[in-house]
């Protein structure tokens, strides 16, 4: 069992982007967006048929249009048996399409370049940016939250309320801040100091340098501590940096904070109107998805997957 987590942005409304992913016994399947006729997301292929077209089996796919320049989150959730796979795919909190059933019934669209091992998870898109790509272990605990929100309209839109103003509020000003950081990191602090050591003919200090312009070049986290061979100018430009990223993720922390406590408040109150309708066990169930959230909110905080 694993869930994979994409975070991406497409510059326009018609891009495709794909995961393929594993679903055993050899085999592979692409949650994908197909941008023509008026937008599709699904998986590719079922019983040899793509999301767009009509026959596709009913749940695998559904009719969705991305905006352009927005952060998007893309998850599926894979839970795999001998000869048997469930797949939950979700764009932006919303379940796009579910499949489970026996394997070989999947396949990969023609127009995905694969790599021969059918282990092996992929991305790939047209034009998108990919800002974070995670594959874990699958949280049976997250699952049955999700199932629950997702079999209740009210809890849904309230879900995806969330996940929208913490995109909008909290994450894209995290990563335009982060966009800056890294570019006066590289352009700046890195060429000012490997221009000081090339002149003074310090080699290796001039290798570290551009060691750590192709980190950050690639999206790759700093290391947490220095090893002694780091030079001192290296050893300098990474504390200033450090200092800033936390101040980043400090700054988004607070406003996912308050975020959650809107969330959590929404969540009260629709415990309430449950109760007062009569509608005892519904009431606590939200309850229990209420409090399951507010246990797991300092966490969820601390460990950011856009971290």
């Amino acid at each position: 069992d694993y869930v994979a987590e994409v975070w991406f942005r497409i510059p326009e409304a018609n891009d495709h982007v794909g995961l393929t992913i594993p679903v055993g016994d050899g085999r592979q399947t692409t949650c994908w967006i197909w941008p023509a006729d008026g937008g599709w997301a699904g998986f590719g292929k079922v019983d040899g048929k793509d999301p767009q077209l009509p026959d596709i089996a009913k749940g695998c796919s559904s009719r969705i249009q991305l905006p352009a320049n927005e952060l998007t989150y893309m998850r599926t959730e894979v839970r795999r048996t001998p000869g048997n796979v469930e797949i939950r795919f979700s764009l932006n909190g919303r379940l796009v399409a579910h499949y489970n059933g026996p394997t070989h019934r999947l396949s990969t669209s023609t127009a995905w370049f694969l790599k021969p091992n059918p282990e092996v998870l992929q991305i790939g898109a047209r034009r998108a940016t990919f800002h974070r790509v995670v594959v874990k272990s699958a949280d049976r605990d997250a699952e049955e939250r999700a199932r629950i929100i997702a079999a209740d309209p009210h809890l849904t839109k309230l879900d995806t309320g969330f996940k929208a103003r913490y995109a909008s509020d909290a994450q894209t000003p995290f990563e335009a801040g982060l966009a800056a950081l890294n570019q006066g990191y590289v352009e700046k602090g890195l060429a000012r100091a490997r221009a000081t050591a090339e002149a003074g003919g310090r080699a290796e200090e001039v290798a570290a340098l551009d060691a750590e312009k192709v980190v950050i070049e690639n999206g790759q986290d700093l290391p947490a501590e220095d090893s002694a061979e780091t030079p001192d100018s290296l050893k300098t430009l990474r504390s200033t940096y450090r200092t800033a990223l936390e101040k980043l993720k400090s700054d988004r922390n607070r406003t996912a904070a308050a975020l959650h406590e809107v969330y959590l408040k929404a969540l009260d109150e629709y415990v309430v109107e449950l109760t007062k309708a009569g509608r005892i066990p519904d009431a606590e169930k939200v309850q229990t998805l209420r409090e399951d959230l507010a246990q797991k909110k300092a966490a969820d905080l601390a460990g950011s997957p856009e971290s």
